[in-house]
């Protein structure tokens, strides 16, 4: 019995959402953490390899890809002058491994995305990823009350106790809503119900462990689905009202001071946004000293130490324009313009509301990442790319003359 290449990455697609939803089965090796999804891809990428010039050639003929290869190239070069001007001491190895491994992702699951039957099976495997997700997060709650862990009066407490491991609490939302999205984008090409169900439940994670970003990047994705889906009053009524229920029973389940605590927003508190707003500031002072070009590839960390003692720019736009000044920030805008662009006029040619759900998912996460940084070269920023850029119809060209 002969077992077909295309059989094992429908097997690999159907496995790496599973995966996905185990973010603590990971290979530690210094600098590398590597994830059992990684390593799927990677073997979806050899497997493949002998296709090389098939999956090149897919990226050329996508102007959103051909613009993301060339600033994916433009990168590497900036780490180049980095390491030519002798300025090693700024690149920090694990944010670089972290992007340069992430380039099977690129190169490999658009080329597998663009055929329906690798599509079905990785949805089935994101319903079954949603469950083991959502299980594992409610185990991590039920440890924080035994352990009265929960009344420690601060929400960043509390999304750290409920963390996995290998996760910030930030990335639990993210990953949340990256399986929510994919199971509703499941749920307009197969019309199978129970999936929306599990992407609804997957979509209150973020608001439920205080994720304010990843909260209000899903209620703008949201809002653009209910105005473009051009709603009956009544409908939106509906939704409003069931909405509003499952906030309520979210707030009656979670302990009320740790709530205020949570979405209070104040400068002096300790909480909120104030931490962002000096980050910011730090960012702009990054970037006014190298505005075009930047500073390379995966130097912030080490800027932020440098000059300001540590941390983060916390913002994608930001980070884009300290590592790769406006040239880079440019291409980065325009792919994803054009982006959102291409997919309004496919929804309004071919009238599938799906192609309206992927610029709902492309919003929500542009959105989120005022305050994160999810969309940048990593295998992250790449799988939501996958997520929004199939097209419904094999035979449709992506590319057109706009």
């Amino acid at each position: 019995m002969v077992i077909k290449i295309c059989d094992i990455n429908k097997f690999l697609l159907f496995s790496f959402p599973i995966f996905f939803a185990l973010p603590d089965m990971a290979i530690n090796m210094g600098p590398l953490n590597l994830r059992y999804d990684d390593i799927i891809v990677y073997f979806l990428f050899f497997i493949n390899i002998k296709n090389i010039g098939k999956l090149f050639s897919f990226l050329i003929n996508n102007i959103f890809y051909k613009i993301m290869l060339i600033l994916i190239l433009y990168a590497l070069v900036s780490i180049l002058v980095v390491i030519l001007i002798q300025n090693t001491d700024l690149l920090r190895s694990y944010n670089l491994f972290k992007s340069i491994g992430s380039i099977p992702y690129f190169i490999v699951l658009p080329y597998l995305f663009s055929k329906k039957e690798n599509r079905y099976m990785f949805y089935y495997g994101a319903f079954f990823a949603g469950i083991i997700y959502v299980l594992s997060i409610y185990s991590n709650y039920t440890t924080i009350m035994q352990q009265s862990l929960f009344q420690q009066g601060s929400s960043s407490s509390f999304k750290r106790h409920i963390s996995f491991g290998t996760l910030n609490p930030n990335a639990v939302a993210s990953f949340a809503a990256i399986l929510g999205w994919i199971n509703i984008l499941g749920f307009f090409e197969h019309k199978k119900k129970i999936v929306l169900v599990m992407a609804f439940i997957l979509m209150f994670v973020p608001i439920f462990i205080f994720a304010r970003g990843m909260s209000f990047g899903l209620i703008a994705g949201f809002i653009f689905l209910v105005i473009s889906s051009r709603l009956k009053i009544k409908n939106i009524l509906i939704l409003f009202f069931i909405m509003i229920i499952v906030f309520i029973s979210i707030i009656s389940f979670v302990d009320t001071q740790l709530l205020t605590v949570a979405t209070k927003i104040d400068i002096s508190s300790g909480e909120g946004f104030h931490g962002r707003f000096l980050l910011w500031n730090q960012a702009l002072e990054l970037i006014g000293k190298s505005p075009i070009f930047g500073h390379g590839l995966s130097t912030e960390g080490a800027l932020y130490v440098k000059y300001f003692s540590g941390a983060l720019s916390h913002d994608l736009y930001l980070h884009y324009m300290i590592e790769l000044g406006f040239i880079g920030f440019s291409m980065f805008l325009i792919a994803v313009i054009y982006l959102l662009y291409n997919k309004y006029l496919l929804s309004k040619r071919k009238k599938e509301f799906l192609y309206r759900v992927q610029m709902a998912v492309l919003i929500s996460f542009l959105v989120a990442d005022i305050s994160g940084q999810l969309l940048y070269l990593n295998k992250y920023a790449f799988l939501i790319y996958v997520l929004v850029t199939f097209n419904l119809d094999k035979k449709e060209k992506y590319v057109q003359k706009l």
